[in-house]
């Protein structure tokens, strides 16, 4: 309710022309993040994961080969570890995102979760710096309380890694190294950040030589974090991610609509919702080879912005599991493309809590959720020019 209000009045205030900049105080801020260091993390259990697995990783245990209930982690003394959801499957996390989280782990539970939620309001600060000079005001005031709620308060892991991911998006042109860095950190915290690896070999590509230079740092990008887990411990040990992709479900979009509508059991409608996606990624695929020819092999920002948020927004859409906190993966591509849409969609996702206390209507909550999706396709197509003309090429 929190999140439609601001919505709401962000709205009304653009409208009436009294927001016509974004302002963030930093001692406003700093006052907002000591409150709600006296605060627990909202509808969530992950926190007491994050930060057990985080401890046991530099106290050098290994959580992608023992789950949080192995009794050969047994002389870990730590306060939460009863209460982490899941307790018999290990770690979903890359190491960089393990490594951020004993940054807080070590210390235990309250302290811990005080020095994450710290970190994160850092980061959070620093988004908010970077994009206010590059979206509508409205949209930072109305995804305010979103990454309160999901990143400063929940201590998300997904924040740093979108970080890494924004800071790719908003390098300047030219910069292919640093582009290539920041990636790699994106993926090493969450593997969500593969999907920059294809565009970044033609990103405002030069000349057509500079393919050659740019495939083999990709290439080590791409395979250096699958090649360090299966020296670490493995790939076929990795159970937290096998049984993550299979049996879990949460305020589904299209799935909900293969098993509400369809009436389709749960395996076929998976299988189906992977099919339709692969399908949905086969035709952007498309557009993007189009777009190659079209334009001697180069691609601008602005048309991979468009791409990176129709292949978050549509992953959020399709996938079985839709937690709100992923739609930092969209709402970065869409804050720069100024996407109405895309930023409710964002907004929006707060309704995937009907299911505490609303557990009836929790169906409602996924429609109110992912009809911002098919909406935000619309008005991305009738989409003119949203970047300023020294960020974008035609």
């Amino acid at each position: 309710m929190l999140s439609l209000f601001i919505l709401g009045l962000s709205l009304y205030f653009q409208k009436k022309d009294w927001l016509k900049e974004f302002k963030l105080p930093l001692g406003s801020f700093i006052f907002g993040v000591f409150i709600i260091l006296f605060s627990e993390p909202l509808y969530e259990n992950d926190h007491y994961r994050y930060l057990w697995e985080g401890n046991a990783f530099l106290r050098g245990e290994n959580p992608y080969l023992h789950a949080p209930n192995s009794s050969l982690l047994d002389h870990l003394i730590f306060k939460g570890r009863e209460l982490i959801g899941f307790d018999h499957l290990t770690t979903v996390y890359p190491p960089l995102g393990i490594i951020f989280f004993g940054l807080g782990g070590i210390f235990g539970l309250e302290v811990g979760l005080r020095i994450l939620m710290l970190l994160n309001a850092v980061l959070v600060y620093f988004c908010f710096l970077k994009l206010k000079d590059h979206t509508k005001p409205w949209m930072l005031v109305a995804l305010f309380p979103f990454f309160i709620k999901e990143f400063i308060q929940a201590i998300h892991i997904d924040l740093l890694a979108a970080f890494f991911f924004l800071l790719f998006l908003m390098e300047k042109k030219g910069n292919f190294q640093k582009r290539v860095v920041f990636i790699f950190l994106s993926i090493w915290t969450k593997v969500l950040g593969v999907a920059a690896l294809p565009f970044l070999l033609f990103l405002e590509l030069k000349e057509k030589k500079d393919l050659l230079k740019r495939i083999t740092p990709i290439l080590v990008t791409a395979i250096s974090l699958p090649l360090f887990l299966e020296w670490f411990v493995g790939l076929s040990s990795l159970m937290g991610v096998r049984e993550f992709t299979i049996d879990w479900v949460w305020n589904p979009g299209f799935y909900s609509i293969l098993t509400r509508v369809f009436e389709l059991y749960d395996d076929e409608a998976r299988g189906l919702t992977g099919q339709f996606y692969g399908g949905y990624l086969f035709i952007l695929t498309g557009f993007c080879l189009y777009r190659l020819f079209k334009n001697d092999w180069e691609l601008s920002k602005e048309f991979c912005l468009k791409l990176f948020y129709l292949i978050f927004a549509g992953l959020m859409f399709f996938t079985p599991v839709y937690n709100g906190w992923y739609a930092i993966w969209f709402v970065f591509p869409a804050l720069l493309l100024r996407l109405n849409t895309g930023v409710f969609y964002g907004v929006i996702s707060a309704f995937c809590y009907t299911h505490y206390g609303f557990e009836d209507y929790h169906y409602l909550g996924e429609f109110l959720t992912h009809i911002w999706f098919p909406l935000s396709i619309i008005e991305l197509i009738r989409l003119k020019s949203s970047l300023p003309h020294q960020e974008r090429r035609t």
